[in-house]
């Protein structure tokens, strides 16, 4: 079971790498290591055809010199063995160069997928961060009306309480002011009619002196004419 798991996280990580595959940008380095390596595993495949041929024909020189037991049948035999033994030897070089080339190229793979993958996400994270910042202006935005909503809100209910109590103090102070008049006019009125009252008997007694004062003459030209009578008699 583990071992099952294993290749099945191995196979994602493929499956995830093959997208970044199709992005690889080939180095001039990575490019002459392709062409290295095919040109090398040409090699191997010709120096693996001519050691095959080589090895026939020195099987067939060393069983004719196996049969005549001649000389030149065996000097033969020793070349053609000699000839296949070379070429085995330069396969073995070729394919040891072959194996250096494939670790190199699978090094310069790695290294250009390792690159395209570093580019993706930058180019990914400076999508992000413009689109988070693009959000976050966008989101200031909405967070500053809706807290000048609530601000102008607040700012209303406050500004009414105010209203109300000013119109309370001026409808207070209005009506003190109202009540005061009405004190002052009652207190008008109170002294008018005083004085009115005040005033009547003053006349009154004013209107009697003159009267009095009418009659007076009246006495004296009575008093004088009965003097005159009591003269002539």
């Amino acid at each position: 079971m583990p071992k099952a798991k294993k290749k099945a996280v191995v196979r994602k990580a493929k499956a995830a790498g093959k997208p970044v595959a199709k992005k690889l940008v080939a180095s001039p380095a990575l490019k002459n290591a392709q062409v290295a390596l095919a040109k090398l595993q040409k090699e191997v495949t010709s120096l693996g055809d001519r050691l095959a041929a080589a090895r026939k024909k020195a099987a067939e020189a060393k069983g004719k010199a196996a049969k005549s037991r001649t000389a030149g049948d065996r000097n033969a035999a020793k070349r053609a063995s000699a000839a296949a033994i070379r070429l085995s030897g330069r396969l073995k070089a070729v394919r040891a160069r072959v194996s250096a080339t494939r670790n190199r190229l699978a090094k310069l793979n790695e290294a250009a997928r390792i690159k395209a993958i570093a580019d993706a996400v930058k180019t990914d994270m400076t999508k992000r961060t413009a689109d988070m910042a693009k959000k976050a202006d966008a989101d200031a935005k909405k967070v500053v009306r809706a807290f000048e909503a609530r601000w102008r809100k607040k700012r209303a209910s406050a500004d009414a309480a105010k209203l109300r109590v000013a119109e309370k103090k001026g409808s207070a102070k209005l009506q003190a002011a109202v009540r005061k008049a009405a004190t002052k006019a009652r207190l008008a009125e109170r002294k008018a009619a005083a004085a009115k009252k005040k005033a009547k008997p003053a006349a009154k007694l004013k209107a009697k002196k003159v009267a009095v004062k009418k009659k007076k003459p009246a006495r004296k030209v009575v008093k004088k004419a009965v003097e005159r009578k009591s003269a002539k008699e």
